[in-house]
């Protein structure tokens, strides 16, 4: 397998069922620090994401990681620096608002439809 480029900013490629598309990732990013740097960042932050999301979703140690994502302590030192300022749970947070909202939308424009709960499922009144 050829490695991957992190360094690039269109990271696009979807190689492992818990990678993030560019779409989802977007979603997320602007909850991930962004400071100023001198020097370019190795690792793009999607590709760090990604990885980290390999990891929770296949339950292996970080040192396991696949060799086409960034250095495993480089991923780790993110995962835990993100988790002590609170990032992640404002990710999921965001996420869960944004979920509740869209379902709201769902359940409001079946209600003006005249459907009611159970009614989406085929049993009208």
């Amino acid at each position: 397998m050829e490695k991957k480029n992190y360094t690039e900013k269109n990271y696009t490629e979807k190689n492992y069922t818990s990678d993030l598309t560019v779409s989802q990732y977007n979603q997320i990013a602007g909850h991930l620090p962004h400071k100023k740097r001198t020097a370019p960042r190795k690792a793009s932050y999607h590709a760090i994401v990604n990885a980290i999301l390999y990891r929770l979703k296949n339950g292996c140690v970080w040192k396991d990681l696949p060799k086409d994502f960034p250095h495993y302590k480089t991923v780790f030192h993110y995962f835990t620096l993100w988790k002590k300022q609170g990032i992640w749970d404002t990710i999921l947070d965001d996420l869960n608002t944004r979920n509740r909202t869209a379902q709201k939308k769902v359940c409001s424009h079946l209600a003006d439809r005249g459907f009611s709960s159970g009614e989406e499922h085929g049993h009208r009144r």
